[in-house]
């Protein structure tokens, strides 16, 4: 399954270079400041003109572990109230993320009402 982006060119540029240049912006620190190591982090998720600063804020002083879970909201009633992606790749303007489909099997088993994608 390949989930498309959904807001791309409305909540954030759909342009790679001026997405990567915003990117950069937002997150900006100060590179003698090591990253914090952290297990979970509330980021928001507004369009980038709202909380783009926040998010590159708390998103450029932690230290980004090598597998992200990522855990999502429902803006519309309609759907299932707990899901997994399990296989595919979310697409991004700045490329294909891969689901790591061995931790979301493993997730699955954890959490037996989510439904599966």
């Amino acid at each position: 399954m390949l989930r498309l982006p959904a807001v791309a060119g409305r909540f954030y540029p759909s342009d790679p270079a001026e997405l990567t240049a915003l990117i950069r912006k937002y997150t900006h620190t100060d590179p003698g400041q090591p990253g914090i190591p952290v297990k979970a982090c509330l980021v928001p998720h507004a369009g980038y003109v709202y909380s783009g600063h926040v998010a590159g804020a708390v998103l450029g002083r932690i230290a980004l572990p090598r597998k992200i879970v990522i855990l999502g909201v429902r803006h519309y009633p309609r759907g299932e109230p707990a899901a997994i992606l399990s296989g595919g790749a979310w697409r991004t303007p700045l490329g294909d993320a891969r689901i790591d489909e061995a931790l979301a099997e493993a997730l699955k088993k954890s959490l037996p009402a989510a439904v599966r994608g």
